[in-house]
């Protein structure tokens, strides 16, 4: 991305305050799109206990056999945990963060989420092993404004409780 800014500078298509505009937007709109996305997520797993346990499950089966070193969870040992995957996209489907797009591009840009939902899943796992989600907010519940981005009009609630090990 910032490649193609500063070779985009080169050709006069775009100034420094351009370019900094741009990295806000990328950077501030991924964690914010990132997090409305984890919100949501969350709140459909603490109302889906068992999909928690299948996801669990599944995390313990590609662990026992870890192809990287010392053990450490690797890209494609995540890349293996096909429920999560599955889990993650359908909650994408039902709670998009950006539900429409209001740009048009003119030249194809090489971008893709793969970063955010890396984040995701890494931060999903991590929440999962060490707290059982229960539902506070149900999905029933949430009422929804949209304007950039898809948001609820009221907060959206889950109780984290410590798992016993």
């Amino acid at each position: 991305m910032l490649d193609l800014l500063l070779q985009a500078e080169k050709q006069g298509s775009i100034d420094a305050q351009g370019i900094k505009e741009e990295v806000d937007t990328f950077m501030f709109g991924g964690h914010d799109t990132s997090a409305t996305a984890l919100q949501y997520i969350l709140m459909v797993f603490a109302n889906h206990p068992d999909v928690q346990m299948r996801v669990l499950k599944e995390y313990d089966e590609v662990s026992e056999s870890l192809e990287s070193f010392a053990g450490s969870f690797s890209l494609n040992d995540l890349s293996k945990l096909k429920y999560l995957d599955c889990c993650v996209k359908e909650c994408l489907r039902l709670y998009p963060s950006v539900p429409f797009i209001i740009r048009s591009i003119e030249h194809t840009v090489k971008l893709s989420h793969k970063y955010a939902m890396i984040q995701m899943k890494l931060a999903i796992l991590d929440i999962l092993k060490t707290y059982k989600l229960l539902p506070v907010t149900k999905p029933e519940d949430v009422k929804f404004t949209s304007d950039l981005m898809l948001r609820s009009t009221e907060h959206v609630y889950v109780k984290f409780e410590l798992r016993n090990k």
